[in-house]
């Protein structure tokens, strides 16, 4: 199973996406006394050297969507001996890491548009750039899995 390069790619995804879920920041926004700041559990607002303050906006659909990527993932990962579900599953994981990530960003301009600060500084986190970064590894594994069948199925015609 680990011998297979695909699996390696799967594993980098997983340790992508899962990454977020230790509580780093998503987005924040700012202007010079209120922050925001946006994790997958939900958002704090700190005031400028005040203690944070957890609101009551939750993220609940960022956390499920992630949770839903990791257990897919693992699920993907562990199939490795039916290769046409593997793959099957892999494409399904990628439609639905783009949704996930698209969510993201519209949770993103909705949280922005939503605030009544004017003149607010947007910073993206690195959790963000890191979920971003695990697109191109599910791709990779799916396509390692594409070959290992192409691979099956014209040894499966010699024989």
């Amino acid at each position: 199973m680990i011998q297979r390069i695909q699996t390696v790619f799967y594993l980098i995804a997983l340790l992508l996406v899962a990454l977020p879920l230790f509580g780093m920041e998503i987005f924040a926004f700012s202007n010079g006394d209120v922050t925001h700041h946006f994790t997958l559990f939900g958002n704090t607002r700190e005031i400028f050297a005040g203690k944070p303050l957890v609101l009551d906006m939750l993220q609940l659909p960022l956390y499920w969507g992630n949770a839903l990527l990791i257990v897919l993932l693992l699920l993907t990962i562990i199939l490795y001996k039916n290769l046409r579900l593997q793959l099957r599953l892999g494409r399904f994981i990628l439609m639905v890491y783009l949704v996930f990530i698209f969510g993201l960003f519209i949770a993103m301009y909705f949280n922005y548009t939503l605030l009544a600060i004017t003149k607010v500084d947007l910073s993206i986190g690195a959790s963000t750039y890191l979920m971003i970064a695990g697109i191109p590894f599910v791709w990779l594994g799916n396509r390692g899995v594409n070959k290992d069948r192409k691979l099956l199925d014209s040894m499966d015609r010699l024989r």
